[in-house]
């Protein structure tokens, strides 16, 4: 019976664990305003679409073009151009007010102003990869654990709001897991029209204050 008892327990944990990893619910109202106005200043042979399962928001270019791919360390020349869907994306959620924005942000400053000092400790020990630390002795590695504390602690804001509907937040890969590397259109015209497709949907975005 405690067995019974004990697993049912495990289950229901993880029930709710599951559903805190889910993205917050999206008004639909908001989702369809943003995307009918996004859609009056596209040009044509671009389209606008909406994963709701990701709260991933899509603008593509409707034909595959030739991209090159960005790569760390790659030898010369780099990787081959490839066919590919030429887009920018990004994530929406509820509206934040500009006002819980501002605190939030406020609240980020902090945090990285107490990051930035364990970081400096932590390179006068000679480990300066903030992404990769290697502590050697206790002390080390208690400054790495609480850096990474206030790392995790941090908000994660939007970019951008539309009216009093949704915010929304840059994403220039995707909903995938592991982002591929960055790419862009090998011809300029495309590259071009690709930048100012973005700039012109931004311009009916609102930007929030600066300080994320």
């Amino acid at each position: 019976m405690k067995t019974s008892l004990l697993l049912f327990l495990m289950l229901m944990l993880a029930a709710v664990s599951a559903r805190a990893q889910l993205p917050a619910p999206v008004p639909e109202a908001g989702v369809r305003n943003v995307m009918e106005r996004i859609r009056t200043v596209i040009p044509k042979g671009w389209a606008v679409s909406y994963e709701a399962e990701y709260n991933y928001l899509k603008i593509a270019l409707g034909k595959q073009v030739e991209v090159e791919t960005s790569v760390m360390n790659a030898p010369a020349g780099g990787p081959a151009p490839q066919l590919k869907e030429l887009r920018f994306s990004f994530r929406v959620m509820p509206k934040v007010p500009v006002a819980t924005f501002q605190r939030l942000a406020a609240e980020n400053a902090q945090t990285k102003a107490k990051m930035a000092v364990i970081h400096g400790e932590l390179a006068a020990y000679h480990i300066e990869n903030k992404s990769d630390f290697a502590p050697q002795t206790a002390e080390q590695r208690e400054k790495v654990d609480a850096y990474h504390k206030l790392e995790v602690s941090l908000h994660k804001l939007p970019d951008f709001y539309f009216k009093d509907e949704v915010s929304l937040s840059w994403m220039e890969n995707g909903p995938e897991t592991v982002s591929p590397p960055p790419t862009r259109a090998t011809d300029d015209t495309i590259r071009a029209e690709f930048q100012k497709v973005r700039a012109d949907v931004a311009k009916v975005l609102t930007a929030y204050p600066p300080g994320k």
